[in-house]
Parts: structure tokens; C-alpha cells; sequence
């Protein structure tokens, strides 16, 4: 989220802010005394900070213009435009005014990209364009990702952009890095609330409630408590479930049905990509949302009886916000 600290780390990266513990290690190597200028970064910014009065081959020669390395600048402006299938002869002659926002942010990266780096740092570069344009830009950073190898740091607030570009994702919040996993796996087993709350799918409801004879009990349901969240719970503890809309079915016609709910629809939302549709229910305060058959007959207002899947739904502690529900399935 906003403000967690993601720039000011990647300052201390890049060296222009010194740690007050810790280490910044490129390949095991200390950076500390290393300073920014040797230390191969290259940074794509929000704001793409291409220099405003010199032209598109004046900023993508800059670097070699302080090293004296002139004559390397056609062939790596050549090798950036292969990479990024961009005629950049096209856009040498125009300044950073005359481009659109795709083109300025295909230049601050074919920047980076000439300058051989060590790692990339991009502080939320797609975050400029259109839809569109993204879905673009992130299959030209994958590429290039792919082909070069090289470590990069990417700031995003867009969950989709992270699965899709990453290989491990840091969830960082108040200047904590509170868990570095797949995308999947924060998705499926995050480490605490804080960490479920922000990577989510769409439909999913905390539920305050209390541990009561192995049971999670809050007013409108009751579910029974998985092992590993039992022996790590107490009577009367305070809980909080995160009920996905995986652990939401009808409960019409299931034999034995545990955990019960009756709801009212309150909301449809259709999928039509996924030939489904998004059904909220609310029982009192609480909205439980269940992805159903596009054909299947729901209307607001109708009586909805649902079943909540106790092997679906996570634990955590309403306290701390550790999640008690890690040693279930992992």
C-alpha cells in the first residue's frame, strides 16, 4: 500500500540512502561502501524522468556519454528496439513532450537496458498507461525479464500485474516485509491478516467470532475448527475467518451439511469470461459471496441457503493476526 516504504528501499538498493542495520548484497557481495554510481542500476520510475530537452537519442546515450563510450550507442540502441519491437528510429529526433505515455515509458526502459545493469529496480512503470497498454508493456517486460536474467525489483499495487511478471512476490506494509513467497502460496497461505487482506480475491469476507466448544461461532454461522487450528486455539479466544468464495456452496441437496447460512442475495455480479456469476449473500451484518453456474436462477431478494467448507476457510487470531491455520495443508 501507499506509504509502506517500497521507494525508501529502493533507495537503499540503489545507495542513495544507507541502511541503518542490515546489508545490501549483490551476488553475496556487500554494497555498503560501493557507491550508486558503480553499483549497475537501472531504474524505470513512475514518471519515466526522461530528460525533458534533449531527444530520444540523447537520453539513451547519456550513460556512455560520461563513460566516453559514444561509439557503443547505435548498436545498443539497436539490440533495445529488437528486444522491445520498437523502430526507435522513428522517435531518436523527438523530445520526451512529443511521445505518448506507451512510447515515454518504452524509453526509460530501453534506457535501462542499454546500460548492461546489474538488476532493475521499477517503481510502478505501467502505472501511467491504459489497460491496453499494460497488458502490452507487462509481455515486453516478461520478455525481456526471460531473456536477460536479470534480478529486478518491482513495486506494484496491482495484484494481477505481480502474478503475472513475478517469481516471488514480497508483501511490504509499514516499512515490514511480511512475507516473500510465490504468488500463489501468499494467495493460498498467508502468513497473517495483513497479508490475506491485501492479497485477496474479489468476494472474500473476514468474519469476526469467537473459539467456542472447537467451533469458530459468530451470530449468523457456526463452523467446525480444523485440527491444527484447534490445538493452537483456546475457549474464547478471539478469532478471525476468511471466507473465500471457494469455501461458499449451496447448501440445497448436500447430505450432512456442516456450517449452514441463511442469506438473502443482496448483489449479482456476472462472469461471463468465466461463464459464471458472482453471488453476495447477507446473513445480518455479513456478506458470504459464492461463484455459481451462469444459468443458475438467482434473483435479489431470494432465500439462499449456503454451506461454508471448514477445510476452505482460514483461521487467524484476532489478537495478533497470525494465521492458525498454516500447518493444515501445507
Amino acid at each position: 500500500p501507499t506509504g509502506c516504504g517500497k521507494s525508501t528501499l529502493l533507495r537503499v538498493v540503489v545507495g542513495l540512502v544507507r541502511p541503518s542495520s542490515g546489508k545490501v548484497l549483490y551476488d553475496g557481495r556487500d554494497q555498503r561502501d560501493v557507491s550508486p554510481r558503480e553499483r549497475g542500476v537501472g531504474m524505470v520510475f513512475q514518471d519515466y524522468a526522461l530528460y525533458s530537452h534533449w531527444n530520444v537519442r540523447d537520453n539513451l546515450a547519456f550513460y556512455f556519454k560520461l563513460r566516453k563510450r559514444e561509439p557503443e550507442v547505435p548498436e545498443k540502441v539497436k539490440e533495445a528496439a529488437e528486444i522491445l519491437g520498437v523502430d526507435f528510429d522513428l522517435l531518436l529526433g523527438r523530445l520526451p513532450k512529443n511521445l505518448s505515455v506507451g512510447q515515454r515509458q518504452q524509453v526509460a526502459i530501453a534506457r535501462c537496458l542499454v546500460r548492461d545493469p546489474k538488476i532493475f529496480l521499477m517503481d510502478e512503470p505501467f502505472s501511467n498507461l491504459d489497460a491496453a497498454q499494460r497488458q502490452h508493456a507487462r509481455v515486453q517486460l516478461k520478455r525481456l525479464l526471460l531473456r536477460f536474467k536479470v534480478t529486478t525489483l518491482y513495486v506494484t499495487h496491482d495484484q494481477i500485474e505481480a502474478a503475472a511478471l513475478c517469481d516471488r512476490v514480497a508483501c511490504m506494509d509499514q516499512g515490514h516485509v511480511w512475507q516473500v513467497d510465490t504468488y500463489r502460496n501468499l494467495l493460498a497461505w498467508p502468513v497473517n491478516r495483513r497479508v490475506a487482506a491485501f492479497v485477496s480475491d474479489p468476494g472474500t469476507e473476514f468474519v469476526d467470532g469467537a473459539c467456542l466448544d472447537n467451533h469458530f461461532v459468530c451470530p449468523a454461522f457456526s463452523v467446525p475448527l480444523e485440527p491444527a487450528v484447534r490445538v493452537r486455539s483456546t475457549p474464547g479466544q478471539g478469532l478471525t475467518m476468511r471466507v473465500r468464495p471457494m469455501a461458499v456452496a449451496l447448501a440445497d441437496g448436500v447430505q450432512g451439511a456442516q456450517s449452514t447460512v441463511e442469506g438473502v442475495v443482496d448483489w449479482i455480479e456476472p462472469l461471463p469470461l468465466q461463464r459464471l456469476q458472482r453471488v453476495t449473500c447477507r446473513a445480518g451484518t455479513i456478506a458470504l459471496t459464492i461463484e455459481a453456474p451462469q444459468d443458475e436462477p438467482f434473483r435479489v431478494g431470494d432465500l439462499a441457503h449456503l454451506r461454508i467448507d471448514p477445510a476452505q476457510v482460514q483461521v487467524f487470531d484476532s489478537k495478533s493476526g497470525a494465521n492458525l491455520s498454516l500447518g493444515s495443508a501445507r
